[in-house]
């Protein structure tokens, strides 16, 4: 039971489902929804490498993220609908480790709350 997801398809649902007067349909906003859920992991996850692993190679962290964004298994992830755990799963735990490593490295306590 992964409520946020559903909880965005219910947003969706609400908001694109009208379509008969011209608007874009709910399944092209959903997968336009996916599309940017994978783009904001990918923007973290470029930010994550190279602040913490390719710390003085940062052209090894933009070529391991477009390696991660072209490599053809993520097109099911990307492309399905229903896929939008995997994609919210993926973007929180780049999230989480971010500020997890943030915490060890400053100590700050809203460092160490926002990293479950």
């Amino acid at each position: 039971w992964r409520p946020l997801s559903l909880i965005t398809f219910a947003l969706e649902w609400d908001k694109f489902s009208d379509s008969d007067n011209g608007n874009i349909s709910t399944a092209h906003m959903m997968h336009f929804d996916n599309l940017l859920v994978y783009l904001a992991g990918c923007l973290l996850l470029l930010y994550f490498l190279r602040k913490y692993v390719f710390r003085n190679f940062p052209f090894y962290a933009l070529a391991a993220t477009l390696l991660f964004v072209v490599h053809p298994i993520h097109t099911e992830v990307v492309a399905n609908i229903k896929s939008r755990d995997e994609l919210l799963s993926f973007l929180f735990l780049i999230v989480a480790l971010i500020f997890a490593l943030k915490f060890m490295e400053d100590n700050q306590l809203y460092h160490g709350m926002l990293a479950p």
